[in-house]
């Protein structure tokens, strides 16, 4: 997703909803806890 030249915050979200969709890490204990950091804008 960062390969695809997205903003970071762009990219963390596709990445949490595509392991949201994917039934097997559903739920937010796998994907809930990664967060942007610093200066991402």
């Amino acid at each position: 997703m960062l390969n695809e030249n997205q903003p970071p915050i762009i990219a963390l979200r596709q990445a949490q909803l595509e392991m949201w969709n994917s039934g097997q890490w559903q739920s937010p204990y796998y994907w809930g806890a990664f967060t942007i950091q610093g200066d991402w804008r």
